[in-house]
């Protein structure tokens, strides 16, 4: 069962419950609100997505905490008081049983939830309940009576679950370079990648070798890197956690953006900024969704010494031209290939699924 509330009902939403990562049939999603009315208690409107019937009741003012079974037995009451079959009841309350919340109000229902609540006021809050779904609404552009409408609904036996949801944390990786350079990768990565393979990800992205040490920073003090380095004394300041043990959904719960360091000589800085996770249907891969720019060289010399290089190629008169033509092989090779990468990136994961 999927409760969409708006932002105030969410408030009030007890335990772990609020996070959803399934579709739900619509029968199976209601839309909820959590309101004031003038005789001091705290009421709860819910309407459900397929069918437009409407649920109130009353929330408790000692605790003022809507949960799961709270919301199984009101739906339960309100059905019974509508004099539907028993077993249609149960057979729909074992399916969805598994209560979950989201935050989510869209207008035009809050609009038909702000209609529902004004009508109990006109019938009154003692007979609302049994008389609002024998009102006639409108649902899917049809005038229909609710009630009769679920009654229909429940005897379908209907699957509450459509469709699995799989999280994906979207990350967009800048490189800092000299001004007048844009080179970035985005990505969809699946949250259980280690810092590691989060490492490797990057390292096939910007095209570097990975001949050099690396580290990533979360704010000021939080540094995830290569245990066997720090043990072998590369990191002789602040702790370094490993990065085989530390995953993505713990850095991007920490921070909106973090910092990934490559080889301390050019010292190249990455900034990546965690973007809103999302759910997707498909089966979570590490995939780069898009970027912009050519990967400078490895040991050019850092920023900006690659800005030099750069600068030279650009002049084919400069007496240094042909070196480092030579040297570098052109910037052609370098620029960004989504293609490649993914081609890549399903290699290296294809290795880690076997």
């Amino acid at each position: 069962m999927l409760i969409n509330c708006t932002r105030k009902m969410y408030g009030y939403v007890g335990g772990s419950e609020r996070i959803g990562s399934h579709e739900y049939d619509s029968l199976f999603t209601w839309s909820g609100e959590l309101f004031h009315a003038d005789d001091g208690n705290a009421y709860v409107m819910l309407r459900n997505l397929y069918t437009g019937f409407p649920i109130l009741f009353q929330v408790s003012r000692k605790t003022l905490v809507i949960n799961s079974e709270q919301i199984l037995a009101e739906i339960r009451k309100a059905f019974l008081a509508q004099g539907y079959d028993n077993d249609a009841i149960e057979a729909y309350l074992k399916e969805g049983e598994a209560v979950r919340f989201a935050r989510k109000s869209d207008q035009p229902v809050k609009k038909k939830i702000d209609a529902l609540i004004a009508s109990a006021y006109e019938i009154g809050f003692d007979k609302a309940p049994s008389m609002l779904p024998k009102q006639e609404t409108t649902q899917n552009r049809k005038k229909v009576i609710s009630s009769d409408l679920m009654r229909e609904a429940l005897d379908e036996r209907r699957v509450e679950i459509t469709k699995k949801l799989n999280l994906v944390v979207p990350l967009k990786a800048t490189l800092q370079l000299t001004p007048g350079y844009n080179v970035w990768r985005s990505f969809l990565l699946p949250p259980t990648l280690t810092m590691y393979e989060v490492h490797r990800v990057l390292q096939i992205a910007f095209a570097w070798d990975d001949d050099h040490l690396h580290e990533f920073r979360v704010g000021k003090h939080i540094r995830i890197g290569d245990k066997t380095e720090e043990e072998a004394g590369w990191f002789d300041r602040d702790e370094i956690y490993d990065e085989s043990e530390v995953q993505l959904q713990h850095v991007a719960g920490l921070a909106a953006s973090f910092t990934y360091i490559y080889d301390f000589g050019d010292y190249w800085v990455h900034t990546i900024k965690v973007e809103k996770p999302k759910f997707i249907p498909e089966e979570p891969v590490a995939v780069c969704t898009g970027g912009k720019g050519a990967s400078p060289w490895e040991d050019c010399g850092g920023a900006y010494g690659f800005d030099e290089m750069m600068g030279i190629l650009a002049d084919p008169e400069h007496e240094q031209y042909e070196e480092i033509l030579d040297w570098s092989g052109g910037i052609e090779e370098r620029e960004f290939d989504q293609d490649f990468i993914n081609i890549r990136l399903s290699q290296l994961f294809k290795k880690r699924k076997n």
